[in-house]
């Protein structure tokens, strides 16, 4: 090693005063045929890069000049910095390319001898990284999963997703990089390897502590688009976990709100709270006597799915079923509880296992006879996954209660899972049963929060009741990294104000933006109905097929609300199934979650659901209206084809196909009715914006125009949920009865009357003896042959044909109103049922124009033009409202038939009266 003489270029030069330093460097020099050259000190550093060029320059952390010599080196592009540290867990200063522990400092300076090719990673799985949200479901696997996706990407072996501060070896390895800004070398845990680290800072709910780091098994140095493009993936799982803080803070408050010792108010057993404080006794007791104490864990399995198909009512009486139900077969020192939302708890004293499963059977046995009975004749189960878990030598009762918590995870529908000492000495055995929302918490002193209802990219929903107008309400928490950016909140706050301001029948209705602590939500319209993505499962799980008008229909009122918010400059920027209601109240397809609209022309950070946002918007470019064209067209494929045009899978595997120059399958290669619409979809989910419909409006016409031409298949005719009075261009030459209305005879009269009526008219009238039992539900006949019946009635009934309608029209009603209405029960209300009359009407019959006036909260009147002036079809209507109210929630129901057309007046009128509940 020389101080005195200038070197060869592409030497080392050493800052450093321990002669360990020194040596290991004259090692390499040696062994790299490089020449060496020792500066004394920082002043020394310009005089020595100059002449010699060196290809690395070591700096020693502990040498005095250190800090100096780093910031001189930064007036030097290009020169490879390396800065030996000790393993003290002390931050290194910013100014090194590298920094080394000393152990390996030779691997990183055999590195810097050589050319090494660092981004050998597509950059396109990377900048996909950035945009998607990679944080769904439950925190710990989502992170996990995360860390796989972008050591994937990276290509190294490990990631470090790290939101608690731990202090593992590679984390703290992380934060010296973080520090330092620069590359960080340290032999692995096993001393065999040398390690390479680079890591950025990562926000987090609970403050700036979190890293997010990459591990490479070898030397690596990682230039400068490594370390933007991981700050930016950094950014990106900064803003899920900030959403994911917004919904994690309102549950705690849910909770906390019904965490106070006691009961719970819903189904009266102890809460949460009151079952741990009153579990340690009772451990204690246990351990004393030398007695077991078995917990017993029931899991609700589908709540959310109860409160939505059949509304909050029922869903808290499925809850105090529950409890009644374990209650009556526990004895009465047995602890009772509700361990959350969704689960219940039993504690039982000086019983084994063996015993405990005995009473999870008979609480099977209990629950399947406490099934509810709906009143549209619909049976609601009650299924509930139970785990058993037995208290050990020196367990705290919680444990014992999360160790059977976690059995029910495990188990199956048809056993009770049963764990031992640990959750791996499992063997499955279980139950089930379905459940009601969290407790409320008021927000702003004037929502009341009942229960999520979806989240998405921007933040959670929730059904809130207004208290000050007395309304259901939807309440958009937003992440709180976007509270936080003030000029981003105005921005937002001036586009709710204009989306206030657009009142259209297709696209929901904003009411308010606010702010609370360090929250801000949007509050709107809470449209309830069955979502298209809603429709799309229950197409698949039924084996029925979409019907081509109906959705298409939707589409094009979707289209139309998009065309309102793109003429304000509003992109909505996340058109999906999951985000078009079809509201059966008001016959109308609904755009709803337009909390992430924003002003085209604005740029924003990337949002939307992977194969329906546009490939642009993901890339980070700017959202114009024919990205809503993308995604309003993906929509009409999926809810057409019943299959998402890009496929499903892992969201960066979405991505990479939606990029890809070939195109989507054709819809036609799913469904042939739609061969003559394959180049308006192809055209409309181009990757270039520029090939795409200029607007919605244009897509969804040129769609209506392709499908025009196609004739109705027999199979959608027949099983389709498709409304012919509600088909656009369809003009029905004749009046027409629902296949329903035929079918209800055989549930007014039973299987073997009806049976009978059949065989006795079969001589004179095939046609009609025929209809009686092999017409679909939801195919169309002739409304006289629906006349002839009735007039056959009273010979072959002994029934007059006036009764019988009212007896068929009520059956048809009872047997059908949940299909045409798939919304909650909780919301249903006469007033509102009756205000969608006609959309009701033309579900069972084509003829006719039907209208609806409130006179009271409890009294309506119903106009009926263009009858067919017979007394029987007036009864049938007559008994069809009446149960209408009756289902919707109204008491004491009375209808009565003021005018009517067969007898000279200008119009059926009908007076509904009931009373509320």
């Amino acid at each position: 090693m020389t101080t005195s003489r200038l070197i060869r270029p592409g030497g080392f030069a050493v800052l450093c005063a321990d002669p360990r330093v020194q040596a290991l460097v004259e090692h390499a020099g040696v062994a790299n045929d490089r020449d060496c050259v020792v500066i004394d000190a920082a002043n020394q550093l310009a005089t020595v890069i100059k002449g010699c060029r060196p290809c690395a320059v070591i700096v020693d952390r502990e040498h005095q000049d250190a800090d100096t010599a780093l910031q001189k080196l930064g007036t030097f592009p290009g020169l490879s910095t390396i800065l030996v540290v000790r393993d003290t867990g002390e931050e290194a200063p910013i100014g090194a390319q590298i920094v080394v522990f000393e152990s390996s400092l030779l691997p990183a300076l055999a590195l810097a001898t050589r050319v090494v090719g660092i981004d050998d990673h597509p950059s396109t799985r990377l900048e996909q990284l950035v945009t998607v949200s990679v944080l769904t479901g439950p925190l710990q696997p989502a992170l996990e999963m995360a860390a796989h996706h972008i050591a994937f990407a990276f290509g190294v072996p490990t990631c470090v997703v790290s939101v608690r501060g731990d202090t593992s070896n590679h984390t703290e390895r992380c934060r010296i990089a973080v520090s330092s800004s620069a590359t960080l070398m340290a032999m692995s845990a096993r001393g065999d390897h040398c390690e390479s680290y680079m890591a950025v800072p990562l926000e987090t709910p609970l403050g700036n502590q979190g890293v997010l780091g990459l591990v490479a098994d070898a030397p690596r140095v990682f230039g400068p688009e490594d370390r933007a493009m991981l700050q930016a993936v950094a950014s990106r799982l900064g803003a899920e976990l900030g959403w994911r803080g917004v919904h994690d803070r309102t549950a705690d408050e849910l909770s906390r709100l019904a965490s106070g010792p006691g009961l719970d108010p819903l189904v009266g057993i102890w809460n949460h709270v009151a079952m741990m404080q009153l579990m340690t006794p009772l451990a204690s007791a246990a351990a004393r006597k030398n007695q077991p104490l078995t917990a017993l864990v029931l899991d609700v399995t589908d709540l959310r799915g109860i409160n939505t198909r059949y509304g909050l009512k029922i869903g808290d009486l499925v809850l105090r079923r529950t409890a009644d139900a374990i209650r009556a077969k526990v004895r009465i020192e047995d602890l009772v509880g509700r361990l959350s939302g969704d689960k219940l708890l039993v504690v039982l004293e000086d019983v084994t296992t063996d015993g405990a499963q005995l009473v999870a059977e008979a609480l099977q046995v209990a629950l399947e006879e406490r099934a509810i009975e709906l009143t549209t004749g619909e049976r609601v189960e009650i299924p509930v996954k139970i785990g058993i878990a037995a208290l050990q030598a020196g367990e705290e009762p919680a444990d014992m209660v999360a160790r059977a918590a976690t059995a029910a995870k495990l188990a199956t529908s048809e056993r009770v899972a049963i764990v031992g000492a640990s959750p791996s000495s499992s063997a499955p055995v279980v139950l089930q049963i379905e459940i009601v929302d969290e407790p409320p918490v008021t927000l702003a002193g004037t929502y009341r929060l009942r229960h999520e209802i979806s989240r998405g990219a921007m933040g959670v929903v929730y059904r809130a009741d207004d208290l000050a107008l007395e309304r259901p309400v939807a309440i958009k928490m937003l992440r709180p990294d976007l509270a936080e950016d003030h000029d981003f909140i105005e921005r937002l706050r001036a586009e709710a104000a204009l989306l206030a301001r657009i009142q259209h029948p297709n696209l929901v209705q904003i009411y308010s933006f606010g702010q609370v602590g360090g929250d801000s939500y949007f509050v709107m319209e809470l449209v309830e109905g069955e979502g298209l993505q809603e429709a799309i499962a229950r197409h698949v799980n039924e084996g029925t097929v979409p019907a081509l008008a109906v959705n298409v229909a939707v589409i094009e009122e979707v289209a139309s609300a998009l065309d309102a918010l793109h003429e304000r400059g509003i992109v909505h920027r996340d058109v999906k199934p999951a985000n078009v209601i079809r509201d059966p109240f008001r016959g109308r397809g609904v755009l709803v979650d337009v909390g992430i609209a924003h002003r085209a022309g604005q740029l924003a950070d990337a949002a939307g659901t992977p194969g329906f946002i546009a490939p642009e918007v993901f890339a980070g470019g700017e959202a114009t209206p024919r990205s809503d064209v993308y995604g309003l067209a993906a929509t009409a494929y999926a809810i057409l084809t019943l299959t998402e045009p890009f496929g499903q899978g892992e969201p960066i595997h979405i991505l990479a196909r939606q990029t890809l120059e070939q195109p989507a399958e054709r819809p036609s290669f799913y469904r042939r009715e739609l061969a003559p619409a394959d180049d308006v979809f192809l055209d409309a989910l181009h990757p270039d914006p520029a090939r795409r419909p200029a607007s919605a409006g244009e897509f969804s016409r040129r769609l209506s125009a392709a499908l025009s031409i196609v004739a109705p298949s027999p199979r959608l005719s027949r099983r389709s949920d498709d409304s012919r009075a509600s088909r656009p261009g369809i003009v029905v030459a004749q009046p027409q009865t629902r296949g329903i209305v035929f079918r209800s005879v055989t549930r007014v009269l039973g299987v073997h009357q009806a049976a009978r009526f059949r065989d006795a008219i079969d001589g004179e009238d095939p046609q009609l003896a025929q209809a009686l039992f092999d017409t679909a539900p939801l195919a169309w006949l002739p409304t006289e042959m629906f006349s002839r019946l009735l007039a056959l009635s009273p010979r072959h009934l002994a029934i007059d044909g006036t009764t019988l309608a009212r007896d068929v029209a009520r059956a048809s009603v009872r047997s059908s109103f949940r299909k045409f209405f798939p919304s909650s029960a909780a919301t249903l209300m006469p007033e509102r049922t009756l205000s969608a009359i006609r959309n009701v009407w033309g579900r069972y019959q084509s003829w006719g124009a039907i209208s609806s006036m409130p006179v009271s909260v409890t009294e309506s009147t119903v106009r009926l033009t263009g009858t067919l002036r017979n007394g029987e079809l007036c009864a049938w209507t007559e008994a069809m409202l009446e149960q209408l109210v009756v289902l919707s929630g109204g008491r004491a129901t009375n209808v009565e038939h003021v005018a009517c057309e067969a007898l000279g007046a200008d119009a059926c009128r009908f007076r509904v009266r009931w009373e509320a509940q």
